[in-house]
């Protein structure tokens, strides 16, 4: 069985679909054979350092019976080795600022700022800020799934549910990177998902590796993210002038 070493080749892939980042290994773990809250324990508490990105792209949206629409997005995120502090602006007029810490009662925090006499739009593309930010990574563990194959990575399958219980979502995470390639969102006693989350493409940067493009989808719908202009670094005591607004 292929080890993985958490804090080294596994990466911190972590928040907002947008960034994994290496760390020096001081760990071994098989992750295809811990125990399941263990394994997410590990999900929910990336190792790392300080460190920013950037993501610029545009949102394509299309839904049935309509014409496509196109949005500028852009996202700046701060890692800490406790707590992400992420921003995306949308259409440029929405500002969505999310804070989140880890641990397995991790804490998401949004706060929203549109533009006076705008509706906002980010809804209509099917993008919700708090999936964005892999909130739910946090819900309450419910099971495991089998595992799967995706992109010849093997992956673990778990089925979370919201603190509400009114949804749950299926994930599916790779045991390599420790990071979500698809998740599924289910209504109470619903059997078929109602939206979908995948990431699919990614690039690497220096010791960085980006996800380039995003999925999401639910009936009559589909949305693609695609940020054609990343960047990253470490935190040098203080962050690249527009990161934030």
């Amino acid at each position: 069985m292929k080890k993985c070493s958490l804090r080294g080749g596994i990466a911190i892939c972590f928040l907002l679909l947008g960034i994994f980042l290496t760390a020096e290994a001081t760990e071994k773990i098989d992750p295809e054979k811990i125990d399941p809250e263990r394994f997410l324990g590990y999900v929910r508490n990336p190792p790392g350092r300080d460190s920013w990105a950037s993501l610029k792209g545009t949102a394509q949206h299309l839904r049935d019976n309509s014409r496509p629409v196109q949005a500028k997005i852009e996202m700046g995120i701060f890692f800490t080795p406790v707590r992400t502090l992420a921003q995306i602006r949308f259409n440029g007029n929405e500002v969505y600022t999310i804070g989140q810490s880890y641990g397995k009662d991790g804490a998401t925090n949004v706060e929203k700022r549109i533009t006076d006499g705008k509706k906002a739009q980010i809804g209509i593309y099917g993008i919700t800020p708090e999936d964005l930010a892999l909130s739910f990574l946090y819900w309450k563990f419910v099971k495991e799934e089998a595992p799967v194959t995706v992109r010849m990575e093997k992956c673990r399958v778990f089925r979370l549910e919201s603190k509400d219980r009114k949804e749950q979502v299926v994930v599916t995470i790779s045991c390599q990177y420790l990071f979500p390639f698809k998740a599924e969102w289910y209504r109470k006693d619903s059997k078929e998902p109602v939206r979908k989350l995948e990431a699919a493409a990614f690039r690497k940067n220096n010791d960085y590796w980006f996800i380039t493009k995003i999925n999401l989808s639910g009936k009559g719908w589909f949305t693609t993210i695609r940020f054609n202009d990343v960047n990253a670094g470490p935190f040098k005591q203080k962050l690249p002038e527009g990161l934030f607004q």
